[in-house]
């Protein structure tokens, strides 16, 4: 983890140095959203840079603890790194990009220009410098994929902590919705709500996202839930007369961290991959704004002569759900109570 700090720390001081003069223009635009670009990419280099430093520090390693097993753990160091970068070029794209995501440069002269130090990922059909357009929708499919997620962890455990807590008739009727909703084929659901819709945006896609992916994770919740009121100290606090709402919040909740850090982790790179798959069928993203699945889409008609196209937002969902994947895996292993 101290390797990790200190690499993000000299990528983003090396951002600034190299696009100094593009953060001033961003600073002095009055934009909102630039202005948050440009202070991100200055503040991020000093807070990795502390946080190597403070890691160096004598004792700030505890021997025996998860925290001493996560950041021991290579998978979870691999894939936050991958995760934090994509993270962070999303988030300061305004500052890496010197086009408009948007902007026909030009139709005949710089159509399907393969990459280059002037366009690093090359342009597409339409001139488009890539490079500004996979930043850019970067920033749609992690946004979407981070508000869905949240949406489905706040409903899935309200759901399952529901369920196990009160357990009988109550217990049968919400698991009885949720066999009903793992029973309808969740893409296919996604396209005729669409169908029916129109025009999705950016929140109504997440929250139709983050509301048909739910499901599952109750069920996870609800088994923690019935496992957590076996044991010893939730039978202790009942004989003490705790109301229940205590109960919950004081001693089931905290104990879900686990289970639901896990859930949300490994769920972020599955929304990724259902909303490119929704953008390259239309979907989604609307042209001509970015997403990586609508990129696909543009440049699949020329994978053979313009393959870069497709390449590129192909490999950016790849290091995405790997990412995310390795920090799952990295936080299951590391929350494990049974882990030695």
């Amino acid at each position: 983890m101290r390797r990790l700090s200190l690499a993000i720390a000299i990528a983003g001081a090396a951002v600034v140095v190299l696009r100094f003069p593009r953060i001033m223009e961003l600073f002095s635009s009055g934009a909102a959203g630039s202005i948050v670009a440009a202070v991100c990419a200055v503040l991020v280099p000093p807070a990795a840079g502390l946080a190597w430093h403070w890691n160096r520090r004598p004792g700030a390693r505890p021997s025996e603890s998860r925290t001493a097993r996560l950041l021991d753990n290579r998978q979870f160091v691999l894939g936050t790194g991958v995760v934090a970068l994509l993270t962070y070029a999303a988030v300061i794209a305004p500052v890496l990009s010197s086009f408009d995501p948007n902007t026909q440069t030009d139709l005949l002269g710089a159509a399907t220009l393969a990459p280059s130090l002037q366009h690093p990922f090359g342009t597409d059909f339409y001139s488009r410098d890539l490079f500004s357009r996979m930043l850019y929708g970067a920033r749609w499919s992690l946004g979407i994929a981070f508000v869905a997620v949240t949406l489905v962890v706040v409903v899935g455990t309200s759901v399952g902590v529901i369920a196990g807590v009160t357990g009988g008739i109550v217990d049968s009727v919400l698991m009885r919705m949720v066999d009903g909703g793992l029973a309808i084929p969740r893409v296919l659901l996604l396209l005729v709500v669409a169908a029916l819709w129109g025009n999705l945006g950016f929140f109504p896609l997440a929250v139709l996202l983050g509301l048909t992916g739910w499901f599952g994770v109750s069920r996870i919740i609800r088994a923690e839930v019935l496992s957590l009121k076996e044991r010893t100290f939730l039978a202790a606090a009942r004989a003490l007369g705790i109301s229940q709402l205590r109960l919950v919040v004081r001693h089931i909740l905290p104990n879900l961290v686990a289970p639901v850090t896990v859930t949300a982790a490994l769920g972020v790179g599955n929304i990724v991959l259902i909303e490119a798959s929704l953008s390259y069928l239309g979907i989604g993203a609307r042209p001509p704004d970015p997403g990586w699945g609508n990129i696909i889409r543009e440049g699949h008609e020329l994978i053979f002569t313009a393959p870069w196209i497709s390449i590129f937002p192909g490999a950016a969902i790849f290091l995405t759900v790997i990412g995310f994947s390795l920090v799952g895996d990295g936080l299951r292993t590391a929350l494990n109570p049974r882990a030695s």
